[in-house]
C-alpha cells in the first residue's frame, strides 16, 4: 500500500467520483479505476459502492481516517526531516478531566519543552461532556481522561497513571480508621457519586449492584461534593488523587476492597488533522509509553 494509492484514493472519496478524481491527481479515469481495484484486492475488502456516486463503504470510511493519518504523518516527517535544525514553533492546548494527573502531564509538557522550547502548553479544567465537546469541534487539540470513558471516535495513549477508587470521608469519620472499605459496606452508605453513566455502570458492576438500589444522595461531573462530605451528608465515590488537592486535617480516603483501579489516558479526535507541534508531542508520549 503506497502513499500515492492512498492520495487517489482520498481523491476520490472526496470527489465521490472517479471521473472528477482522476482530472485532480493527473491520471485517465481506467488508470484510476485500476488502482482503486489492485488497493482493494491488496487488502482483501470493498471500498466503494459504486453508482450515481462513489460512495465509500464502512471498510472504506475506517481506511479514509487511516490514510489521511498515514499521509499527514508521511508530510510531518518530511517538514520535520527538511526543517530538523529549525525549532517547532506552536502552541498546544489539553482539557484535563482528571486533577491529580495533570501533575504527570505537566512534567511531561515540560520534558517535551527542553528540546522544543517554542512550544507552548495551555491547560484547563473541563468536565467529561464538554472535553468531549472541544475535541469533536476542534476547540482543544488533547485530551486528558480518567477511565471508564467511550474512545470510539479517538486515538488514545494510555499513560502510567493509575488511581484506585474508594470513598472520601470527613477525618474523623468512624470508618477513617479503616484500612479498606468492602462492597457490602458501601453498598449500606450514603453515595455521592459521578454522574457519569459509564462511571456509574462501573462503581455498580464492583458493587454487584444495581445503581438505582444505592443509597445515592448526589451526582457530580468534576470536584467532588466537599461540602456534602463535611457536613456527614454521605461519602463521596472518588479516586485516590483527589484527597491531595484537600486538606488532610478535614478529609481522608479510604480504598476500595477489592481493588478498583482505573487508568489515565491522553487522547485526540481521529478525524481531525492535528499541526505539528501537537503531532510533535504526540511521538513523544508515544516514544515513551509505547515501546
Amino acid at each position: 500500500m503506497e502513499i500515492k494509492t492512498l492520495t487517489y484514493f482520498l481523491a476520490v472519496a472526496q470527489e465521490q467520483s472517479i471521473s472528477k478524481a482522476a482530472e485532480k491527481v493527473h491520471l485517465t479515469q481506467p488508470a484510476l479505476s485500476r488502482q482503486l481495484q489492485m488497493l482493494e484486492s491488496e487488502i482483501g475488502v470493498k471500498l466503494f459502492e459504486r453508482g450515481k456516486k462513489t460512495l465509500l463503504t464502512e471498510e472504506g470510511r475506517f481506511l479514509r481516517n487511516r490514510a489521511e493519518q498515514i499521509i499527514a504523518l508521511e508530510e510531518i516527517t518530511r517538514e520535520e526531516l527538511s526543517m530538523r535544525d529549525k525549532n517547532i514553533i506552536g502552541n498546544i492546548n489539553i482539557s484535563c478531566t482528571e486533577i491529580e494527573a495533570s501533575g504527570a502531564l505537566e512534567k511531561l509538557a515540560e520534558e517535551f519543552r527542553q528540546t522544543h522550547p517554542m512550544v507552548s502548553f495551555d491547560i484547563n479544567f473541563e468536565n467529561t461532556t464538554r472535553t468531549k465537546e472541544y475535541l469533536s469541534r476542534g476547540k482543544t487539540d488533547l485530551a486528558l481522561f480518567q477511565e471508564p470513558v467511550e474512545t470510539n471516535n479517538y486515538e488514545i495513549i494510555r499513560l502510567d497513571i493509575k488511581r484506585k477508587w474508594g470513598l472520601l470521608m470527613r477525618a474523623d469519620d468512624k470508618l477513617s480508621q479503616l484500612e479498606s472499605i468492602s462492597r457490602q459496606k458501601a453498598r449500606t452508605l450514603p453515595l455521592i457519586i459521578p454522574e457519569r453513566q459509564e462511571t456509574q455502570n462501573m462503581i455498580a458492576n464492583w458493587l454487584d449492584s444495581d445503581i438505582s438500589h444505592l443509597q445515592t444522595i448526589a451526582t457530580y461531573n468534576l470536584f467532588i461534593s466537599s461540602y456534602l462530605v463535611s457536613t456527614h451528608k454521605g461519602y463521596s465515590v472518588t479516586v485516590s488523587g483527589i484527597a491531595g488537592i484537600l486538606d488532610p486535617a478535614q478529609f481522608k480516603f479510604i480504598p476500595f476492597s477489592p481493588v478498583l483501579e482505573t487508568n489515565t489516558f491522553i487522547c485526540w479526535d481521529r478525524n481531525r488533522q492535528l499541526d505539528r507541534a501537537t503531532m510533535s508531542f504526540i511521538e513523544f508520549l508515544k516514544g515513551k509509553y509505547e515501546l
